[in-house]
C-alpha cells in the first residue's frame, strides 16, 4: 500500500474529529549519522541540509556532535556548525557548549565555538564575558577570535586587555585588534591605528587601513593618504579602494594629489563622498599578467594542467607583428607567464603552483626573482605538461598552505605571498570538493585570516565554470577576466 493509501486508512479508523498524530520526529543521533553517511558517500551538499537539521535540537547531543563537526578539518562544514551551535540556547545545551567546547583540546576548535557564539549571541547568556576571559588564552587564534567577539560585544571594560595585545608577539593577534578597537572606543583609537598601520607584518597593515576606513573621518583620511606613500605593493590597491570610498574622487595612487585634495577639501567631504559612489579604476602599474594589472610584488601564479589544456585554440598574438596562431590552450598560459617573469626585477617575488589530479608547488615558498631564480623558473616551464583532472581546492589549498606557514611565523617574511593568479579552462572535476559553492565556503573560511587576493583568468569552459571563477575572484576582492573568445 502506498503511504498516501496508508495515511487514508488510519484517517478512516479514527473517531471523527481526530487527527492523526505526527510522526515522530527524528533524533539528533539520527541525524548526524545520516549526515556523515552523506558525507562519506560524497553527498556533500544534501549532507550540509542534513547538518543544519539540529536547528531544531537544542540539546547536549546535538552540541557534541556540532563539535565534532568542528574538530574535523573541513572548513567548508564549520559556517553550518557554527550557525546552529550560535543558536542554542537552552542552559544545559550552553552549559555543554562552554565545558566541551571552550575547554577543547585544540585552539582551533575553541577559536570556532568563540566565533559561533559571537555571530549567534545566544539570548540570556553571557557570550561577551567568555570572550573577555578567552583574551588571555594560550593560543594565538582563540585570542584573535576572543577579540573580535570583545569588539561586537562592545565590552569597553575590556579595553585594558585589549590594548595590552597590541604588544603580542603574533601576527594573528595583532590583525584582529584594528577591528576590535574601533567597535570599542572609535575615533578614539586613531593613535593606536597609525601604530598598527606601521606593523612589520602586511595583514596587520592591512587590518589597520581597513578599520582606518571604517571610521569615516577626516583624520582617518589623513592617516590612509601618509600611508599611501609608505606602501610599496599591494596594499596600495587596498588604501586607493579606501580613499575613492570615503572621498568620493579617484586620484590614483599618487599621494601628492591626495594631500593637495585633503589641502582644499571641506570638512563635510566624507559625507558629500556618498553621493558620488565612485568604483576605483583598475591599478594600471605593478605586473601584468594576461588582463590582470596588480601592484603586488609577492604572488603566486596557479595554473591548471588537467587534460583539457591541451585543447588548441586560434589566438591574437602580438609580437614584431600581429597574427592569429593555433597554440594549445597550456601554450598560451607559458607564453604569457614567461612574458610576465621577463619583466620582473629584484623587487618581486614569485610563486608557481600547478594543479591536475593533484597540485604541485615549484618551490614550497615565494622566490625571490633574481636572475638565476627566473632561470629556473623558465626552466620550470618547461616541464610542464597537461593531463588528468582538474582539482582546482588541491591547488588552492598549497597557496593557503604556504600563506599560513608565513602569517604564524614569528617574524615577518619577505617573500610572504599576498596575492593569487589562477588560470583554468574548466570547473573542478576532481578533488574532494568539486560543488562551486562548497568551493566559495571553503576559499571564504580558509582566506578569512590569510587576506589573500585571488585574481581569475578563464581560458575557456562553460556558463557555470566561468561564473564560478567570476565569483571567486570577487569573494577576495580579485579581478576576473574572460578569455573565452580569444584575444
Amino acid at each position: 500500500m502506498t503511504r498516501g493509501g496508508t495515511l487514508l486508512l488510519v484517517a478512516l479508523l479514527l473517531p471523527a474529529g481526530a487527527v492523526p498524530a505526527p510522526p515522530p520526529r527524528q533524533s539528533a543521533g539520527a541525524i548526524l549519522k545520516e549526515f556523515k553517511e552523506q558525507w562519506e558517500r560524497r553527498l556533500h551538499v544534501q549532507a550540509l541540509d542534513t547538518l543544519q537539521q539540529l536547528a531544531a535540537h537544542d540539546e547536549p547531543r546535538a552540541v557534541d556532535g556540532l563539535l565534532d563537526v568542528l574538530e574535523d578539518d573541513q572548513p567548508a562544514l564549520h559556517p553550518v556548525a557554527r550557525r546552529v551551535l550560535g543558536g542554542f540556547t537552552r542552559q544545559d545545551s550552553f552549559e555543554r557548549l562552554v565545558k566541551k567546547g571552550l575547554g577543547h583540546r585544540r585552539g582551533d576548535v575553541r577559536a570556532q565555538v568563540l566565533r559561533a557564539l559571537a555571530e549567534g549571541r545566544p539570548a540570556g547568556h553571557d557570550w561577551g564575558g567568555l570572550a573577555v576571559a578567552a583574551l588571555e588564552d594560550r593560543d594565538p587564534a582563540v585570542r584573535a577570535e576572543a577579540l573580535l567577539a570583545v569588539g561586537l560585544g562592545r565590552r569597553v571594560e575590556a579595553l585594558p586587555a585589549v590594548l595590552a595585545l597590541t604588544g603580542d608577539d603574533q601576527a594573528r593577534v595583532r590583525q584582529a585588534l584594528p577591528a576590535c578597537l574601533v567597535r570599542l572606543v572609535g575615533n578614539r583609537c586613531l593613535a593606536v591605528l597609525d601604530r598598527l598601520a606601521r606593523d612589520e607584518h602586511w595583514r596587520v597593515r592591512l587590518a589597520a587601513l581597513d578599520a582606518l576606513a571604517e571610521l569615516k573621518s577626516p583624520a582617518a583620511v589623513a592617516l590612509l593618504v601618509e600611508a599611501l606613500e609608505r606602501e610599496p605593493g599591494r596594499l596600495d590597491e587596498d588604501i586607493v579602494a579606501h580613499l575613492v570610498r570615503l572621498t568620493g574622487r579617484d586620484l590614483g595612487a599618487e599621494p601628492e594629489r591626495w594631500r593637495a585634495f585633503l589641502a582644499t577639501a571641506p570638512p563635510d567631504f566624507v559625507e558629500r563622498a556618498d553621493a558620488a559612489r565612485l568604483v576605483p579604476a583598475r591599478y594600471a602599474a605593478g605586473i601584468r599578467y594576461h588582463d590582470i594589472h596588480s601592484a603586488s610584488r609577492r604572488f603566486v601564479l596557479v595554473t591548471d594542467l588537467s587534460s583539457s589544456m591541451e585543447t588548441r585554440e586560434q589566438r591574437r598574438v602580438t609580437n614584431a607583428r600581429e597574427y592569429a596562431a593555433v597554440l594549445s590552450r597550456l601554450q598560451i598560459a607559458v607564453t604569457e607567464i614567461a612574458r610576465l617573469l621577463s619583466s620582473l626585477d629584484a623587487r618581486h617575488a614569485v610563486g608557481l603552483v600547478t594543479f591536475r589530479d593533484d597540485a604541485d608547488a615549484w618551490r614550497p615558498v615565494l622566490q625571490p626573482a633574481t636572475e638565476r631564480t627566473l632561470r629556473d623558473a623558465a626552466d620550470e616551464l618547461r616541464r610542464w605538461h597537461a593531463g588528468g583532472g582538474t582539482n582546482l581546492q588541491a591547488g588552492l589549498a598549497r597557496v593557503f598552505d604556504m600563506a599560513e606557514i608565513a602569517l604564524d611565523a614569528p617574524t615577518a617574511r619577505g617573500v610572504d605571498l599576498d596575492t593569487v593568479v589562477l588560470l583554468s579552462d574548466g570547473s573542478p572535476t576532481v578533488g574532494e570538493l568539486v560543488s562551486p559553492e562548497l568551493l566559495l565556503t571553503w576559499v571564504a573560511e580558509r582566506n578569512r585570516a590569510l587576506r589573500l587576493r585571488i585574481h581569475c583568468i578563464a581560458l575557456a569552459g562553460d556558463d557555470l565554470s566561468r561564473d564560478f571563477l567570476r565569483r571567486l575572484a570577487e569573494l577576495t576582492g580579485g579581478q576576473y577576466v574572460d578569455k573565452v573568445h580569444g584575444g
